[in-house]
């Protein structure tokens, strides 16, 4: 096994747990903070995929001209940053711009699967995308029972602003 593959695997796991950890408290969060309509909360949701959709082919490209890693680093630092973007929010506006940012710079799971093509010898193809898959499908059932633990009442809280989340506080 190439020693990149856990990295890669890594940032995979990490991406779908922030992924799964957000999306279900997502609408909660914009109906409860900013008193958001049903509607609008569809479009807060569907923002990303198509911020996504539209940045997919300049994220391929950029990862094919400066390497995969260097693109792969800057998605994980855009969702990062659109995760404290949303845990701070003050407006609705703020959490679409979180949100468009997160689509833009969440193209890192194509390309830790070009990645993995790269590096992987072609006979071992097939194992390696299937760990990618497996990374990914932990990450996203690793996340959301997370999130549950640390999940104050819903009433008396702001559901992902940081002063009030005990990210480091054994679950449940």
């Amino acid at each position: 096994m190439d020693r990149r593959l856990p990295t890669i695997l890594l940032i995979v796991f990490v991406q779908l747990v922030g992924a799964s950890m957000a999306l279900p408290v997502l609408p909660l969060f914009a109906q409860r903070q900013f008193a958001l309509q049903p509607q609008v909360i569809t479009l807060l949701v569907s923002v990303f995929f198509l911020a996504q959709f539209l940045a997919g082919p300049t994220i391929g490209r950029l990862s094919d001209q400066y390497g995969r890693l260097p693109v792969l680093l800057v998605s994980q630092a855009g969702t990062v940053l659109s995760f404290l973007m949303i845990s701070t929010a003050e407006s609705a506006l703020v959490l679409f711009a979180a949100r468009v940012l997160d689509g833009i710079t969440g193209g890192n799971l194509v390309v830790a699967q070009a990645y993995i093509t790269d590096i992987t010898p072609r006979e071992q193809r097939t194992q390696a995308l299937g760990y990618i898959f497996a990374s990914f499908g932990l990450g996203f059932t690793v996340g959301r029972p997370w999130v549950a633990c640390w999940q104050q009442p819903l009433a008396s809280v702001r559901l992902l602003q940081l002063r009030q989340w005990p990210l480091l506080s054994p679950c449940c």
